[in-house]
């Protein structure tokens, strides 16, 4: 039988011109008078009940939530670390200690973020291990990427810049075999990398389905072309890519000099002439900073997916 009733419909009630409130009390207090499998709550659909408690977050902090049933705390806990952001050491420093006391809860995160240029540490690293359902990762850099060959369900991968600044380099970053969005966010500030250098690091994901690479405008015009060339080589050779996106930053000052200069570049130009012969190709105006700002807001309905590919 399908179930046809929204979550708001049931938080606030779906009969004409009676509006109801469904309390999620009531319903812990029926979970604990009933047999679990009789109860009120463990008759919902599962996306029924996560579309609860996402609504119910809004306005009802997470502890009072939680502590309604059993039953109601396990889909509060699915809902909290369906996506965690880490925004300071604090909160890097309590995730790790969750990961040690429970690690079946860092079972539940599917997407994981790291807003903050962390220094190599343990912390990280062993968090994003212990993250082994992940299907969204973002990192600053690469110092805590390695072993991401063992993560079966990630798909996308965001690094904010391109500098392999891991501590053991001879460990291999490895490749996810579900890779399919692969974003470097900003030119590297320690000098050129190459597209091709850049997908070699993540091992040649041969399924990416959408990447997006970055470039300085004014730079070395030897280094333009040959990363022009390589963008080239990348979509003839990578078959299942749907789009590759070129952000074009404007010259060392990380300042925006306004679209009209930046399309006049030589980098622009001479990617414009890849656009034109493949529409795959789109080139957009690099913002200093853009990367961190796009989880700041996030909210625990959001999806796992990145809110940057929705724009193309």
């Amino acid at each position: 039988m399908t179930c046809s009733v929204t979550a708001t419909q049931v938080l606030h009630g779906h009969e004409s011109g009676r509006p109801r409130s469904l309390s999620l009390a009531l319903v812990g207090k029926q979970a604990q008078g009933l047999p679990a499998t009789h109860s009120f709550l463990q008759r919902l659909p599962s996306e029924l009940i996560t579309s609860i408690v996402e609504l119910a977050l809004l306005s009802v902090k997470p502890i009072v939530l939680a502590t309604v049933s059993k039953a109601t705390h396990e889909h509060v806990n699915r809902v909290l670390y369906r996506t965690i952001v880490l925004s300071s050491v604090a909160s890097t420093r309590n995730l790790s200690r969750t990961s040690l006391s429970s690690p079946h809860l860092l079972l539940l995160v599917k997407k994981l973020v790291l807003l903050y240029d962390s220094l190599p540490n343990q912390q990280v690293g062993g968090i994003v291990r212990a993250c082994k359902n992940l299907h969204t990762l973002r990192l600053p850099h690469l110092i805590s990427a390695h072993g991401l060959d063992r993560h079966m369900h990630l798909e996308e991968i965001a690094i904010h810049s391109f500098a392999d600044l891991r501590v053991n380099k001879e460990v291999p970053l490895g490749s996810p075999s579900a890779l399919r969005r692969l974003r470097l966010g900003e030119p590297s500030e320690f000098g050129w990398v190459s597209p091709r250098e850049m997908l070699a690091g993540f091992g040649n994901p041969e399924a990416l389905t959408q990447l997006q690479l970055s470039r300085k405008a004014g730079a070395n015009e030897d280094n333009d072309r040959a990363f022009r060339d390589e963008v080239v080589e990348i979509l003839g050779e990578y078959r299942e890519l749907k789009v590759v996106v070129v952000s074009i930053y404007q010259g060392h000052a990380w300042e925006s000099a306004g679209s009209s200069v930046m399309k006049e570049s030589y980098m622009w130009k001479i990617i414009e002439e890849v656009r034109e012969v493949d529409k795959r190709v789109v080139i957009i105006e690099g913002q200093r900073g853009e990367w961190e700002k796009e989880d700041q807001d996030f909210q625990h309905g959001d999806g796992v997916d990145s809110r940057f590919w929705a724009r193309f």
